[in-house]
């Protein structure tokens, strides 16, 4: 009997060892339509934070970079499954060059959670955006109709 009460106790020890939780960026998004970024103007970026875990996480800080600016953003407390989404409201600064720009998102930035997979908090928005100012401008060209008419014989109601 004693065998069984030692091999319980040591499953169970050896299962909560391994029921962490593990907060994740499993979505950075840049505002919808845009081709540049205009210094002028302010923007919103948004991260979705998870835990992918098996336990609750305490509350934690998410970092976002939004266009070469870090912002901390507390995070709350997350239960298993769970997801919490980070916005951040930013203008672009007005560099010399023409860097590409995007977002990305750190979760659990100081690293307060101990987690089943510390490989995973980093995420990038899917592509990058230039100043206004660094794209090339267009150019306005007129373009003659050298198009011939062609009797084509039917006529026309």
């Amino acid at each position: 009997m004693r065998k069984c009460w030692l091999v319980a106790i040591l499953f169970s020890i050896s299962m909560s060892a391994h029921a962490l939780p593990n907060v994740t960026v499993i979505e950075v998004r840049q505002p919808d339509g845009l081709t540049c970024i205009d210094p002028s103007m302010q923007y919103a970026g948004h991260a979705t934070v998870k835990n992918d875990g098996d336990t609750a996480t305490g509350p934690t800080i998410t970092r976002v970079n939004m266009w070469a600016q870090p912002y901390l953003i507390e995070t709350p407390a997350l239960a298993p499954g769970e997801t919490h989404e980070v916005t951040v409201t930013s203008n672009a600064f007005e560099p010399i060059g023409c860097p590409d720009y995007t977002i990305k998102a750190s979760a659990d930035w100081t690293n307060v959670v101990v987690e089943s997979n510390e490989s995973d908090n980093i995420l990038f928005a899917p592509y990058v955006l230039k100043l206004c100012s660094c794209l090339p401008t267009a150019t306005n060209t007129t373009v003659a109709n050298t198009a011939t008419p062609t009797n084509t014989g039917a006529a026309t109601p």
